[in-house]
């Protein structure tokens, strides 16, 4: 993500310290990256997390170089598309942008992921499901937040 030639970054972990299994999960192949006059960088994945259809923007709100590189923390994921989940297409709902953690319902809606699942499941907030929690709480910080 917004590599320099020469510079390499951290690496990107997840919120609970883990290592990714590699920088490259962070931006696949088939994706592009861009960093702002504040230092941010944008990534765009035409394939979320390359084995999916549809799409993710990942946002490194200061860059790779500085901070802690770490989902939920300085990193946070919005996914796109027009499917279910990338697997069930939803007829007529257009390009959606969405935080990772919530979806599209059939008739195209974005619906709210349940916060306590958000927190625990498998992908949870300890790996991918931050910005759903941040978003659904009103980009409010909870007492509850897990922070680790």
């Amino acid at each position: 993500m917004c590599y320099n030639e020469g510079h390499p970054y951290k690496e990107y972990t997840y919120l609970n310290g883990a290592k990714m299994a590699d920088n490259a999960h962070v931006l696949c192949t088939h994706g592009a990256s861009v960093s702002l006059p504040n230092g941010a960088c944008v990534a765009w994945n035409a394939l979320y997390w390359c084995a999916e259809s549809g799409g993710s923007f990942v946002i490194d709100i200061d860059g790779p170089y500085n901070g802690m590189n770490r989902m939920g923390r300085d990193v946070f994921v919005f996914k796109y598309g027009q499917e279910n989940h990338y697997a069930n297409a939803v007829p007529g709902s257009g390009i959606k942008l969405w935080p990772k953690g919530n979806s599209i319902n059939d008739n195209g809606v974005i619906t709210t992921g349940n916060r306590r699942n958000l927190m625990n499941s498998w992908q949870g907030c300890n790996k991918y499901q931050c910005t759903a929690i941040l978003v659904n709480d009103g980009w409010q910080i909870s007492r509850d937040y897990p922070w680790n």
